[in-house]
C-alpha cells in the first residue's frame, strides 16, 4: 500500500528553511529535516521515533498532548505570523521562543501532522534592543539635566544635540573652551580618538550593540578614571561620561590584594610575585615605569623585578639606586615613604626617559628595611597618602611570607641536623669500642716488634760468635738453619721500617678516633661547657694568626675589628668556628687559584648590633652553588677531595653557634663572585630549659 509517509519519506525536504517535523496520532516524529536537527540540537536520526514531548518544555506536554489529540479530529491548518508566541525545548535545556505552521496529511491511520518551526530568537532580541532604546530615550530626556553624569546626545551624524549640566562640567574641568561647553552643533568627532569615532559608526549601523570602556583623564595635580558609554537612540548616540576614580581605585587595591594573596598562597618566587604587582600597578594605575628592590644587611641589593611601559625607557638605575639607599637611610628615622620629584615641571622629550617623579616605599618588618618599591612617572602626581599605606600594608604580607619562609628553612635545617644527629651517635657508639681495641692491639703490637728486633740482634750477635768457635757439626747445622732462614731479610731495615709502619697506622687510628669525637660532640652536648665573658677580638685575631699557613700564600687577608662588648661564650669553641670559616675560605680560593686565577682576598669582620655580635668571613673564592647550598651544613657533606675534608666542620660550626650559644649561622652567596658567613652571638648567653636540654 502507497501511503503519505512513504511518499514523504523518498521526498527530502532539506531545502525548506524553516525546521520541518511530521508527527502520527500517536505523537511520535516520522520525519525531521536536518534544519529541525539544527535548531533543536539533535542529529535528524535521534529525532525519528522519539515522542514529540522530547522537544516540548515539561510545562507544556499535557496541554500539548489534547491540542494534538484535538487536531487529528478536525484538521486544520495554521499559517505562521498569527502572533502565538510558543516555546520550544532544545538538547541543552534552552526554551527557544518559536512560531509554528501546522498543517496535515493523509486520511485515516496515516494521517500526519506536518509542523514548520520558525525561532524567534533573533526577532525577540530586536523587540527587546528596541524597547530598551525607547525607554532610554524617554529616560534620557527626562533626567539629562539632572544626571550627574556627562551626557551628550548625538543625531547620525554623531552632531552634538542636546548635552547636560554634568557634560557642561565636564568640559569645563578638561580647559574646554566656551562654545565646547555648550556643545550643540559641534561634530563630536574633533574631541574623541579616530577609534572611538568608528565604534560610534559600528553603533549606528547596528553592528556593534554597545560602546563602554574606562580612560584615564588626569588633571595636572589630579589622577582621574572616566567611564564612558555610548548607547543607540532612535535616531542617535546618547554618548556619557562618569568619574569613576574611587571605584577604579578600588577596583585596583582589590585586584592587587587578589594577586598577591594568590601569589603567596602558591609561594611564588619573590622575583615572580613582584613582577605581577608591578604590572598592575602600571597598567591600573597610570604609574609608566617600576622596580622592586632588596634590601641586605640595610644596604640596597639587587632589583628582584622591573616593569616599564612599552615604548618607553627605564629610568635611570644608578640614580635610582642612590635614592634607594636615601629611603633605607631615613626609613626608620624620618618619613616611613617618600616622593621625589626630581624636575617638577613637565618637559615631554625629557619625561620620556628620565620618568622626574618617583614614589619610593620601604617594606619594613621588624625594624629591619627587607625591600623598596620605585614607582616612576612622566607627569607630576599628587602624594597619596592612603595608597601609601595600602602598598605598606600589601609588604607586610610580603614580609610576612619572606621571614616566614626563612624560618621554614631554619626548622627544616635543625630537624635535618638532629636526625643526622642521632644517626652520627649511633655509627659513633658502635665504631668506638672496635676502635679502641684496633688502637690497643697497635700499640702492643709495635712495643712488642721492638722486643722481638731486639732478640734478632741479639741471635745475629749469638750466631757471629758462634761462628768462630770451633767446629761442632750440631752447632753448624743450626746455624746453617739459621742463615738460610735469614737468607734475604733484611733486618735492619725491618727493624726500622716495622715500628714506622706501626706509628702510621696508629696515627690513622688517632684520626678515626677525632673524627668519632666530633660525632659525639655533634650528637650529644657536653655538660662541662665554660660560659664566662670573653673578648669575641682575641677568637678573631687567634684564628686569623692560627691559619696563615692556609691563607698566606693565595690570598690577601683584612681584618676589621669593632670596638666590642663582652660574650657570654665559650671562647674556644667560637675560636674553632671562627678558624674553621678561614680555613674553608682559604682553601675554597687555593682551588680557584690552582686553575690559574690571580691570588684573591679574605676579610674577617665583627662588630656590635643591639643585642648581638656579628662576625662575618668573606672571600671571593666565586659562591657556592645552587644545587649543594642546603647541604653545607650537614655532618660528612664536603667538596674536597678524599683525605682533605672529613665533611664535620661546617656542621660542627653550626651546632657550636645555634645549638651550644643560641645563635645564628647563615651565608650569603653570589655565583661567581664570593660568599659571606654570618655568625650572630647573644651577648647574654640563654641556658637550655629541661624542655631544650
Amino acid at each position: 500500500m502507497h501511503t503519505p509517509a512513504r511518499d514523504l519519506a523518498s521526498n527530502p525536504l532539506d531545502a525548506v528553511p524553516d525546521a520541518l517535523l511530521a508527527v502520527d496520532r500517536s505523537g511520535h516524529i516520522v520525519l525531521a529535516n536536518r534544519h529541525a536537527g539544527r535548531l533543536f540540537g539533535y542529529e535528524v536520526a535521534e529525532l525519528v521515533g522519539r515522542h514529540l514531548d522530547l522537544l516540548l518544555p515539561m510545562a507544556s506536554r499535557a496541554a500539548h498532548g489534547a491540542h494534538l489529540a484535538r487536531f487529528f479530529e478536525a484538521p486544520a491548518e495554521r499559517a505562521m505570523g498569527l502572533g502565538l508566541t510558543l516555546y520550544a525545548l532544545a538538547r541543552d535545556g534552552r526554551e527557544i521562543p518559536v512560531d509554528v505552521a501546522l498543517g496535515y496529511l493523509g486520511e485515516g491511520v496515516d494521517q500526519l501532522a506536518i509542523a514548520s518551526v520558525r525561532d524567534l530568537t533573533a526577532r525577540h532580541r530586536l523587540e527587546n534592543e528596541l524597547a530598551r532604546s525607547r525607554d532610554i530615550l524617554a529616560m534620557a530626556l527626562e533626567s539629562l539635566d539632572r544626571a550627574p553624569a556627562g551626557m551628550a546626545w548625538l543625531d547620525s551624524s554623531l552632531r552634538i544635540v542636546r548635552v547636560n549640566a554634568g557634560w557642561r562640567d565636564f568640559a569645563r574641568a578638561n580647559g574646554a573652551n566656551e562654545a565646547t561647553e555648550l556643545g550643540v552643533g559641534l561634530d563630536y568627532r574633533a574631541y574623541c580618538t579616530r577609534e572611538l569615532g568608528l565604534a560610534l559608526d559600528d553603533l549606528l549601523a547596528g553592528t556593534r550593540t554597545e560602546v563602554a570602556f574606562t580612560y584615564s583623564c588626569h588633571a595636572p595635580h589630579e589622577l582621574r578614571w572616566i567611564a564612558f558609554e555610548a548607547r543607540r537612540l532612535q535616531d542617535g548616540v546618547l554618548v556619557i561620561h562618569v568619574d569613576r576614580t574611587h571605584t577604579h581605585q578600588l577596583a585596583a587595591r582589590t585586584a592587587l590584594q587578589d594577586l598577591l594573596s594568590r601569589g603567596l598562597a602558591a609561594r611564588q618566587p619573590l622575583g615572580e610575585l613582584f613582577r605581577g604587582l608591578l604590572a598592575r600597578l602600571g597598567n591600573d594605575l597610570d604609574w609608566d615605569a617600576a622596580r622592586a628592590w632588596s634590601v641586605e644587611g640595610g644596604q640596597v641589593g639587587a632589583v628582584l623585578s622591573r616593569w616599564h611601559a612599552e615604548g618607553l625607557a627605564e629610568p635611570d638605575e644608578a640614580q635610582a639606586r642612590a635614592l634607594v639607599a636615601r629611603v633605607i637611610a631615613d626609613a626608620l628615622t624620618e618619613r616611613p615613604h617618600h616622593y621625589y620629584a626630581i624636575s617638577v615641571e613637565h618637559h615631554d622629550a625629557a619625561a620620556a626617559v628620565s620618568m622626574p617623579t618617583g614614589l619610593f616605599v620601604p617594606l619594613i618588618d621588624g625594624g629591619e628595611v627587607l625591600f623598596v618599591l620605585e614607582l616612576r612617572s612622566r607627569r607630576t602626581r599628587p602624594e597619596d597618602e592612603a595608597w601609601v599605606e595600602f602598598l605598606e600594608m600589601l609588604g607586610r604580607q610580603i614580609c610576612a611570607q619572606v621571614r616566614a619562609e626563612q624560618l621554614r628553612t631554619q626548622i627544616a635545617q635543625a630537624e635535618r641536623l638532629a636526625a643526622i644527629g642521632s644517626l652520627a651517635a649511633g655509627v659513633a657508639h658502635e665504631i668506638n669500642n672496635p676502635l679502641q681495641y684496633l688502637g690497643s692491639s697497635l700499640e702492643f703490637l709495635r712495643e712488642t716488634s721492638t722486643e722481638v728486633f731486639q732478640h734478632l740482634r741479639h741471635l745475629s750477635e749469638l750466631v757471629t760468635w758462634a761462628r768462630a768457635q770451633p767446629a761442632d757439626p750440631a752447632l753448624a747445622a743450626v746455624l746453617d738453619k739459621i742463615a738460610e732462614s735469614a737468607e734475604g731479610t733484611d733486618i735492619a731495615y725491618l727493624e726500622t721500617a716495622v715500628p714506622a709502619a706501626f706509628v702510621r697506622a696508629q696515627s690513622a687510628v688517632d684520626r678515626v678516633a677525632v673524627i668519632v669525637r666530633a660525632l659525639k660532640r655533634f650528637a650529644h652536648r657536653q655538660v662541662d661547657r665554660t660560659f664566662a665573658a670573653s673578648d669575641i677580638s682575641r677568637a678573631v685575631e687567634d684564628a686569623v694568626t692560627i691559619a696563615q699557613s692556609e691563607w698566606r700564600i693565595v690570598a690577601d687577608f683584612g681584618v676589621a675589628v669593632a670596638p666590642l662588648p663582652l660574650v657570654e661564650c665559650d671562647l674556644g669553641e667560637i675560636g674553632q668556628v671562627v678558624l674553621n670559616l678561614v680555613i674553608n675560605a682559604a682553601q675554597a680560593i687555593a682551588e680557584r687559584v690552582e686553575g690559574g686565577s690571580p691570588r684573591g682576598r679574605v676579610d674577617v669582620r665583627a662588630w656590635a648590633e643591639e643585642q648581638h655580635v656579628v662576625i662575618s668571613v668573606s672571600d671571593d673564592a666565586g659562591g657556592i652553588p645552587d644545587a649543594i647550598q642546603h647541604r653545607i651544613f650537614e655532618p660528612f657533606f664536603t667538596t674536597k677531595p678524599v683525605g682533605v675534608g672529613s665533611g664535620q666542620g661546617l656542621a660542627m660550626a653550626w651546632h657550636m653557634v645555634v645549638e651550644d650559644h643560641r645563635g645564628e649561622l647563615s651565608f650569603e652567596t653570589e655565583a661567581g663572585v664570593g660568599t659571606t658567613f654570618l655568625v650572630r652571638l647573644p651577648i647574654h648567653h640563654r641556658q637550655s630549659g629541661p624542655d631544650e636540654a
